[in-house]
C-alpha cells in the first residue's frame, strides 16, 4: 500500500524482465534486470514539487503503477540515456482497469550494480496519467512505443 504521509521509500514491485522486447545490443539493455523498484523521498518530493495534482492521482493508481513495473502493457522502444543523471531510464505503461483508454505511465532510472556507489535497485523518476491517444495514432501504436501483450482493443 502507498503510504505518501510517510516519507520512507515506496517498494513499487519488482521490475518485469525486460529483456525480450528489446534486440540484442540495445544500448542500456543490460541493466533490465529483475531488481526492485523503489519510489524515494527525494523523487516523490521533486514529482509532487512539479505536478501537485499527482498528490492524489499516485495513490489512487498505485495498483496500476505496480502493475506497470511487474508486467507493463506498453513499454519505450528504446532506452534513453539522461546525461545529466548519468542512468538510462526505461517507460512503462499499464492500462486502468476499469477506465478503458487510460493509463499509468511510469519512468524508472535503472540501476548500474556493477558500478562502485551505484544503487541495487531502480528508481521511479515520474509517474503520470495518459491517454490512448499517447500511445496509439487510430490503432497502430506510436513508432515510440512497444506493446508487451495485446492492448489495442482495450
Amino acid at each position: 500500500m502507498f503510504d505518501l504521509a510517510s516519507g520512507a521509500p515506496q517498494v513499487v514491485g519488482l521490475l518485469h524482465d525486460l529483456s525480450l522486447p528489446y534486440p540484442a545490443g540495445t544500448p542500456g539493455a543490460e541493466l533490465l534486470s529483475c531488481r526492485p523498484v523503489l519510489l524515494e523521498r527525494h523523487g516523490l518530493e521533486h514529482l509532487l514539487a512539479d505536478h501537485p495534482e499527482r498528490q492524489t492521482e499516485l495513490p489512487a493508481h498505485w495498483a496500476t503503477i505496480r502493475r506497470a513495473v511487474e508486467s507493463p502493457d506498453i513499454v519505450s522502444r528504446d532506452l534513453t540515456y539522461k546525461s545529466r543523471m548519468g542512468h538510462w531510464t526505461v517507460s512503462l505503461a499499464a492500462v486502468v482497469e476499469g477506465l478503458p483508454g487510460r493509463y499509468m505511465v511510469v519512468v524508472i532510472s535503472l540501476a548500474a550494480p556493477d558500478v562502485p556507489g551505484e544503487h541495487t535497485y531502480h528508481q521511479v523518476i515520474t509517474a503520470h496519467p495518459a491517454r490512448r491517444g499517447y500511445f496509439y495514432r487510430r490503432d497502430v501504436i506510436k513508432p515510440r512505443w512497444m506493446e508487451t501483450k495485446t492492448t489495442a482493443g482495450d
